[in-house]
């Protein structure tokens, strides 16, 4: 681990308890793009249960969004590059926000000495692995990622400490083996929970004011309080952007996949399909179904629709879909794409 030169800057500290990830995904832009283009940030928060996808990735990808549906996940996107990551209440996320010039882009083991020295007191020996991985006894427990505008770098990470661990393999989980995409796959290893490699010594609330006290050592606090005006402008971006499904899963790289089923009174149906910004741009029908005629017309209904139970409901109520799929129920075809998938 690189040992870094303490740096006498002034920082704001801000330790967020909002737990709504659209909305402290907005806080920390927004401090990104105001304060924190003079000043250097640290903020410690947590998001309740909630899926934070890498820029550059495919949420249908990288997510069971059956699952997330049928428990309330949200999935949001977040600035930086990256895989995706779980979040709840039994995770801690930190951020930075400093000069560029400063501290060297993508040198992540710069930003996590702090994470990796307060474990170190507490007789937990913590390595930087990977690119951008922290892990105990080979096990992960942090991911880090980083973002770059006008001179100035956000790095941010998570930090598993009680996490659901059944549930983020679940919500990370895509309901197929394999999907061909052209955004970048998040690479899943064996993780682990601080809590355990503590052995129950510390609460996250300790281990939250502890990793502060090592993050702030040797640098005077600004005072700093965001104003109403702050918490309107964040509210907008969070209702705009991070809330968007346009944001969310539309800015997501295009993805082939195909989805298999058998239906009682209808057969085998297999679709084929081609996604574009997060909406099905073609689909084919194959199988041993039979039809009044071809599917065509079903296939250019779907065309434009994104691969949701709501969007396949309203092609269901729009167009006789037993006409192409004779004996299909209502409710198998609203359920179509969350079946088991392969690359197509």
């Amino acid at each position: 681990m690189i040992k870094i030169k303490r740096r006498r800057q002034p920082v704001i500290y801000l330790d967020i308890r909002e737990t709504d990830p659209r909305r402290n995904l907005a806080l920390e832009e927004h401090l990104f793009r105001t304060v924190g283009q003079t000043d250097d940030c640290f903020l410690l928060w947590q998001n309740r249960s909630s899926v934070i996808v890498g820029r550059h990735q495919n949420t249908l990808a990288e997510t069971n969004g059956a699952f997330l549906r049928e428990h309330g996940i949200p999935a949001v996107r977040r600035l930086s590059g990256g895989g995706a990551v779980y979040h709840d209440l039994g995770n801690l996320n930190f951020t930075f926000i400093t000069a560029r010039e400063r501290m060297e882009a993508m040198r992540f083991e710069l930003f996590c000495t702090p994470v990796v020295e307060t474990l170190r007191e507490l007789g937990v020996d913590a390595q930087l692995s990977g690119r951008n991985d922290l892990s105990v006894d080979g096990r992960k427990f942090s991911g880090n990622s980083q973002y770059t505008s006008g001179g100035r770098l956000l790095h941010h990470g998570t930090i598993l400490f009680a996490a659901d661990l059944e549930t983020m393999t679940a919500a990370l989980t895509p309901p197929y083996e394999k999907l061909q995409s052209k955004g970048t796959p998040s690479v899943r290893g064996r993780v682990v929970n601080l809590s355990e490699a503590l052995g129950g010594r510390v609460s996250l609330e300790e281990f939250r004011r502890l990793l502060a006290n090592r993050a702030l050592r040797g640098r005077a606090c600004s005072r700093f309080s965001l104003t109403a005006d702050d918490w309107a402008a964040v509210d907008k971006l969070a209702r705009e952007k991070y809330g968007s499904w346009e944001w969310n899963y539309g800015d997501s790289p295009p993805c082939s996949f195909s989805v298999k089923a058998y239906w009682n009174g209808c057969g085998t149906v297999e679709a084929r399909v081609l996604l574009r910004e997060g909406r099905i741009e073609t689909v084919k029908f194959y199988g041993d179904f039979f039809g009044e005629e071809s599917p065509a017309a079903l296939e250019d209904a779907l065309c434009g629709q994104k691969p949701e139970p709501a969007a396949l409901e309203h092609v269901w109520n729009s167009i006789p879909v037993t006409r192409y799929l004779h004996g299909v129920r209502r409710e198998d075809f609203v359920r179509l794409f969350d079946g088991a998938r392969e690359s197509a």
